[in-house]
């Protein structure tokens, strides 16, 4: 929504359409959201979100973001330099299961009887997949998933 705002702001933008813009208009609205470009939780984003907005927006990112954002996605030790801003809603981005489930499934990985309330839980989960968004072919699943460390897979 930023980056809609931003083109909706800048002035020497007069199509909505990025492939038909001028290498000034990227730079024009560079500047438009140069004060707000590092309140997009890029780091947040699914990876299949982040190439469509990279795509096309690349040449609006501040220097070095696109190879920490994608060094981050591909590597699960990665930690940016880049200030990661908390998450800004409530931290579970699963169609499938809910906070609760995620407690449950947690007690069963540490062995524990009772389950864990959200707010407690001793792993992090974090979507690195959704075949609804980024396609149901069996490549897709592996490149994103492959060499993540311990995953675990929730299918409906």
């Amino acid at each position: 929504y930023l980056i809609r705002w931003g083109i909706e702001n800048t002035n020497s933008i007069l199509v909505y359409d990025s492939t038909k813009w001028t290498p000034q208009n990227f730079l024009d609205l560079k500047n438009t959201l140069h004060n707000c470009i590092s309140y997009i939780r890029f780091f947040q984003m699914t990876p299949g979100d982040y190439t469509k907005v990279r795509a096309h927006f690349k040449d609006i990112l501040p220097d070095g973001l696109d190879d920490e954002v994608i060094r981050y996605f591909l590597d699960p030790n990665f930690r940016p330099s880049t200030k990661i801003l908390p998450l800004r809603k409530y931290p579970f981005e699963s169609n499938i299961i809910n906070a609760k489930d995620a407690g449950l499934i947690a007690s069963w990985i540490v062995k524990r009887k009772t389950p864990y309330s959200f707010r407690n839980l001793p792993l992090k989960f974090k979507l690195i997949y959704r075949a609804s968004s980024e396609g149901f072919g069996i490549e897709r699943f592996h490149r994103n998933c492959d060499n993540k460390g311990p995953t675990l897979v929730v299918i409906k």
